[in-house]
């Protein structure tokens, strides 16, 4: 047998590692076509297809035996007596399906133009209600419990916890349903805690955000209570209030990342306006001072908004004395902080002059956009020490899992932000740990702020919390308790069943010498079995087509039987018992082959 030239740097050097492959029905066919006793080819062959099973019969002609196989596993059952029809590749797909933030269409628009068969969207349905989302809960719960053993190291040390938060919607616009609101700490970057608030048809309008962040908050403050002492967010209005009245003895302050780029956007987009004209050298140093003003105050007040207000004496070269000037009353900043070598040594725009109209025409419009919206005020509760940026990259981190441009049910929707802070935090954990690190940095432009920046590259995630979901969603199968044998159907829905009973005669003409590999397939003797893999699985969907077929006939019988009722008061008793029996003869259903069966499921739902 001749391998193609296959490229060695493609060859992977740990090929045990994968599970599943993909196979082309045609190697399949010849491979299994072959009667390894009397070998022949001359052989009958069934496949019967149940979503991604592929189930093979073989019956061969000249010697009478027939063999069987089957393309995965069925899930495993610890109840003793019960027969497992769910095979294992569709509890694998179904957590793949969620745990990659992808939906079901797209993978199965994929698996469409690949020609490949797929199973249907009531059985993933299903599966993810039963299994998948019960597995998410049971792994979230478990790294919360690893998350909150470091906090409460990190609390010992310190004696405190400092906390952020920010809010995001399910869809953008004024439309949204749902408002997630997150809580992260402020060192670590971890997840704390996270409410998922629903608005419902008909409910008094409320603000979302702000109920969310109150919900979010008392469940954090039962875990830690005294130990926070900072709550960080951005400059809401109603968010204040609330801490205010609820949480008094929390520092509540606003976010300067929110602070500071509502601001620098602003002025970027007037600062090409005649009127800020003399002041365009100065907007990149006056952001920079900005932040200066906020961190060097150390959360006092008034410092903060008179370091803010000192840079207007700056640029019109008053370095000193600041309180002989009418123009603000300076009590605690009187002077420039930086040394007079330093306007010599650097290069720095020209000062301005308070004398001429076109300057003191721009001051007053940069004063302006500082004292819009109390953001002259507001500077001096905005956190000197901590910023919700890496709440917003955690927010765009779980528009990768919940897509705001799709729908998803409150469960699904809760389901799949769990899965964002499984990823979130498990990356934070292991760069803590030193299992992930910086290993270059790359630059590239910033479109809001005009400069070129820095990003850091590190190396590539773990996503293991997928495997164990996945792992989980069998074991939660495997212990799920049957009543009885008669319950819901396990097996797969026949959305996509096919049955093929002869093979292309192409295919059946071509020579494929697999003699020394038919030991390796553990394929078995099925003389001592009377139904194949595909038999049982159709015997349990032509027990699903009855039921339903009785349940046709039971609403329609008591349709007939509220004619009756109706047709007593007019109708002698006689005539209307034989009219009943002509509808009866009328109305029996004809007996329902698969396809009409399948129909009638599809109209029903």
């Amino acid at each position: 047998m001749e391998i193609d030239d296959v490229d060695e740097a493609e060859i992977s050097e740990k090929p045990q590692q994968y599970n599943l492959i993909l196979c082309e029905k045609e190697k399949l066919v010849k491979l299994l076509q072959k009667c390894w006793k009397c070998e022949t080819r001359k052989t009958e062959m069934d496949i019967v297809y149940h979503g991604l099973n592929m189930n093979i019969s073989v019956f061969c002609v000249s010697c009478q035996r027939r063999w069987y196989w089957s393309n995965t596993k069925k899930c495993e059952r610890e109840q003793s007596g019960s027969n497992s029809k769910l095979s294992r590749i569709h509890i694998l797909l179904t957590s793949a399906i969620i745990t990659t933030g992808n939906g079901f269409q797209n993978v199965k628009q994929l698996f469409d133009v690949l020609k490949s068969p797929f199973f249907s969207a009531r059985t993933f349905n299903r599966l993810k209600e039963k299994y998948v989302y019960e597995a998410v809960d049971i792994q979230y719960k478990k790294q919360a419990n690893v998350v909150k053993e470091l906090l409460c190291e990190t609390t010992d040390n310190n004696g405190t916890l400092n906390v952020m938060g920010d809010g995001s919607f399910d869809t953008p616009g004024h439309s949204a349903l749902y408002c997630r609101y997150v809580i992260m700490e402020a060192v670590t970057k971890l997840v704390v805690e996270f409410e998922i608030l629903r608005h419902k048809s008909g409910e008094k309008k409320v603000n979302m955000e702000t109920e969310a962040c109150e919900k979010a908050f008392e469940n954090l403050m039962v875990t830690y209570d005294s130990a926070i002492e900072s709550f960080t967010t951005d400059r809401s209005i109603s968010v204040a209030s609330m801490m205010a009245h609820n949480f008094p003895d929390v520092t509540h302050y606003f976010d300067s990342w929110h602070y500071i780029r509502s601001l620098a956007l602003e002025i970027m987009k007037k600062k090409d306006q005649k009127q800020l004209l003399p002041l365009k050298p100065w907007i990149r140093r006056f952001i920079n001072h900005v932040y200066w003003s906020i961190q060097s105050s150390g959360g006092h007040d008034e410092m903060a908004k008179e370091k803010l207000l000192s840079f207007f004496m700056h640029v019109a070269d008053i370095h000193e004395d600041f309180q002989n000037y009418g123009w603000y009353d300076f009590k605690i900043v009187t002077s420039c902080e930086h040394k007079e070598s330093d306007d010599v040594n650097r290069k720095t725009p020209d000062f301005l002059d308070t004398k001429n109209p076109l300057h003191v025409k721009a001051l007053n419009a940069l004063l302006a956009v500082i004292e819009k919206g109390g953001r002259c005020d507001a500077i001096g509760k905005v956190s000197p020490y901590f910023a919700t940026s890496a709440v917003e990259s955690f927010n765009a981190r779980a528009g990768f899992y919940a897509s705001k441009k799709r729908f998803y049910s409150q469960k699904g929707f809760n389901s799949r932000t769990q899965l964002a802070v499984l990823d979130w935090n498990s990356k934070q954990i292991d760069e803590l740990n030193g299992k992930r690190v910086v290993i270059a940095e790359k630059k590239f432009f910033n479109k809001t702020t005009k400069q070129w920046s820095v990003r850091k590259q590190k190396t590539e995630a773990d996503y293991a919390f997928r495997n164990e979901i996945a792992d989980t969603s069998l074991q939660l199968y495997a212990k799920e308790r049957i009543a009885t044998h008669s319950d819901e159907p396990e097996g797969e829905d026949d959305g996509s069943d096919c049955d093929e009973h002869e093979i292309d005669e192409e295919l059946s003409k071509d020579v494929f010498e697999v003699d020394d590999i038919w030991d390796h397939l553990g394929m078995g003797d099925s003389d001592e079995e009377e139904e194949s893999v595909g038999d049982e699985e159709e015997e349990e969907e032509n027990e699903e087509e009855k039921e339903d077929s009785d349940d046709i006939m039971e609403g329609e019988g008591m349709r007939m039987d509220d004619d009756e009722e109706e047709e007593e008061e007019e109708k002698e008793e006689e005539d209307e018992i034989e009219e009943v029996i002509k509808k009866k003869k009328k109305r029996e259903p004809k007996k329902k082959t698969r396809k009409g069966t399948k129909a009638i499921h599809q109209e029903s739902s």
